[in-house]
């Protein structure tokens, strides 16, 4: 008996990186700038000029007294996908 599998690789490693951002996504709380810069694959002079300066995101960031920056995580993405709506 001869059986035959075919693996679509494309859609395991869609899967694979959806289970990934499921999980990243419940366990992050906040996030900085140079995480936003891994996870969104942008630069922050991007990430300054098309999200961070918009007030609504300004409403999710929390700042340190030596001036370090978080933004809550669910709530930053939320965000950033209705600014990207409108583009």
């Amino acid at each position: 008996m001869k059986i035959d599998i075919l693996i679509d690789d494309v859609q395991i490693k869609e899967e694979l990186q959806k289970k990934l951002d499921k999980q990243w996504s419940e366990m992050l709380f906040l996030w900085d700038i140079e995480e936003m810069e891994k996870r969104m694959c942008m630069g922050r002079t991007k990430l300054n000029e098309w999200f961070l300066k918009d007030p609504r995101m300004e409403r999710h960031m929390r700042r340190k007294s030596n001036g370090k920056k978080w933004w809550f995580y669910k709530e930053s993405i939320e965000t950033m996908k209705e600014i990207m709506d409108e583009w």
